[in-house]
């Protein structure tokens, strides 16, 4: 992942609230298209200017070839206002994150946890993340409905770990086959998988046991086939 500072020149006669809608419009926007991650997205006045800092999945992350319909859209919008911009500067890169292989891999993994940044999607060759504008769009041009699904994710991910509330009913999102959560994540997959043809792999919570035997007798929750590998 790296860091961005976006900047935007905003004419004096616009008033602080209609900039603010702007360009949050914006950033929506890029969001819902993977091109930026997180929630968070403070603006601050700048050398006369009107800046944000972002997390972005990689240093391409704002070229024209990833933007979809409605980050055109709302960037029309914002040039219609008087705004120009935003003008794009990368201020760090993790190295960790940020070498990933171009090719395509041969399979996929959705995931989240409470402390991911990233995106929800990950390489099945490497485990790395995948930046959501590299793969189709799962409704209306967009990913409105990977986002959200990483954010219930993390919410339930947050009760559980948290240990304090409402913990059995978030496992029972996280863990079971049957639930709104896992309907939705595993929804996600099947529309990719048909799309790229390769399989997508949603990843269900397991908790820990403490009977070695029970563990190894575990079988698949859908089709309760034998789940332990060879190797």
């Amino acid at each position: 992942m790296s860091i961005a500072q976006l900047c935007f020149d905003t004419p004096h006669s616009l008033d602080a609230a209609s900039t603010a809608e702007a360009i949050n419009g914006v950033l929506h926007a890029m969001r819902m298209n993977g091109q930026i991650l997180g929630r968070e997205h403070p603006l601050v006045e700048r050398d006369g200017m009107v800046c944000c800092y972002v997390m972005v999945p990689e240093n391409g992350a704002f070229s024209d070839l990833h933007y979809n319909v409605w980050v055109r859209r709302f960037l029309g919008r914002l040039h219609e206002s008087g705004i120009h911009g935003p003008t794009v500067t990368f201020l760090s890169v993790d190295r960790g994150e940020s070498e990933k292989t171009e090719a395509i891999p041969s399979s996929y993994v959705l995931y989240a946890s409470h402390v991911s940044l990233e995106s929800p999607l990950r390489s099945g060759n490497d485990f790395m993340p995948v930046p959501l504008y590299r793969v189709p769009p799962t409704r209306d041009g967009g990913y409105h409905d990977v986002i959200l699904w990483q954010s219930d994710y993390q919410a339930c991910d947050t009760l559980y770990m948290n240990d304090l509330t409402a913990v059995r009913a978030a496992y029972r999102e996280l863990s079971t086959v049957t639930s709104s959560l896992t309907r939705q994540g595993r929804a996600i997959c099947a529309h990719w998988t048909a799309a790229m043809g390769v399989p997508v792999f949603y990843n269900l919570l397991q908790g820990p046991t403490r009977n070695r035997r029970k563990q190894l007798e575990r079988r698949c929750p859908e089709c309760h086939s034998v789940w332990l590998l060879e190797s």
